[in-house]
């Protein structure tokens, strides 16, 4: 009897820590890159799920010519055992952001956040895949861009309101004269 209790005691322990199990992504700074020229990029894992294919250690560089203030990184279709899924960020090694997030709201894609920062025109940023990720994954990249202040759109309207209204006021008192 003692033999199948501890037989059970054993099953369960492999299940419990087998559901702590989570793919994580980190990103830290970077130096010596895969260069980007989009806002969305695709990045190909190796066969092991731990590194990136034809871009060892996984650095990136901003080659779009425009300031980015986030990424967001998409995996489609994650395995459930892979979950649950965690990112951060590796503080003083240069990353170009300092916060992110899970956005697991689809059960077709888990979605890895990186805001809180800046990556300037030919900066750099890397990647780490721990409790690495299933082989030959693949994530889409998506970099957004600053948004032109609400100030700046608002002046815009009002100047090309004011321009045409002033036109009509100057050509009514000129047909009138």
């Amino acid at each position: 009897m003692r033999l199948s209790r501890l037989g059970c005691f054993a099953v369960l322990l492999a299940i419990a820590t087998g559901s702590a199990y989570a793919s994580s992504i980190t990103m830290r700074g970077g130096n010596g890159s895969e260069p980007f020229d989009t806002l969305t990029f695709t990045i190909q894992l190796n066969g092991t799920g731990n590194d990136c294919v034809g871009n060892q250690n996984c650095v990136f560089k901003n080659d779009t010519g425009l300031t980015i203030t986030g990424i967001d990184f998409t995996f489609l279709n994650p395995p459930a055992s892979f979950g649950p899924y965690t990112c951060g960020v590796i503080e003083d090694t240069g990353s170009p952001f300092k916060n992110c997030e899970i956005d697991t709201n689809s059960p077709a894609e888990v979605t890895f956040g990186f805001f809180d920062g800046t990556l300037a025109p030919g900066g750099e940023f890397g990647l780490r895949f721990y409790l690495h990720f299933p082989a030959n994954a693949t994530l889409e990249a998506t970099a957004t861009t600053p948004e032109p202040p609400s100030a700046v759109l608002l002046w815009t309207a009002l100047a090309g309101i004011l321009l045409v209204a002033g036109r009509k006021i100057l050509g009514a008192a000129g047909s009138g004269a």
